[in-house]
């Protein structure tokens, strides 16, 4: 891709590094056992005050053996050659999950933890959304509402660039 700024050419190289890390450790035995289904708007979720905009980079759905469908969401997470620490990918998760239940509305039991993934490009591996996750989410709602309750309160850092 043509870049008109060094900005833009580093982007761009960095994530052909991305996608060649990626192309090196993938197997496609490790994902999900589900198909891609169609992405919902981008959303943005209201946290307590906080506005979080989840990194979804795949929809995954499967039909079960008694016709039943199951949903989940899919994000990618890259340090340059550092894996990603299990316990973040598993919050990660946790998040994508409760992303899948609200937006399966009436159809509370639709979301799969299974299909709730973080994949860590620099490894390859798949981590799934844990049997905790809603309460790893009401834990991440509940310091949301902490952050948002001190935000204004809180100093700048020198020479910060602060938008209002």
């Amino acid at each position: 891709m043509m870049a008109d700024t060094d900005f833009d050419r580093n982007l761009f190289d960095l994530n052909a590094d991305v996608l060649d890390a990626y192309a090196e450790v993938f197997d496609p035995e490790k994902f999900p056992k589900a198909e891609i289904a169609p992405m919902p708007d981008p959303f943005t979720l209201d946290m307590a005050g906080v506005e979080v905009k989840p990194d979804l980079r795949l929809a995954l759905q499967r039909t079960t053996k008694t016709n039943r469908l199951r949903t989940g969401f899919l994000s990618i997470r890259y340090a340059k050659g550092k894996p990603l620490s299990e316990d973040v990918g598993k919050w990660q998760s946790s998040l994508l999950f409760a992303c899948r239940k609200m937006l399966d509305g009436d159809d509370q039991k639709a979301a799969e933890h299974k299909l709730c993934v973080t994949l860590d490009a620099a490894t390859g591996e798949f981590i799934e959304a844990p049997g905790d996750a809603v309460s790893r989410f009401a834990n991440m709602e509940a310091a949301c509402q902490s952050i948002a309750e001190r935000w204004d309160s809180i100093e700048p850092p020198p020479n910060a660039i602060v938008k209002e």
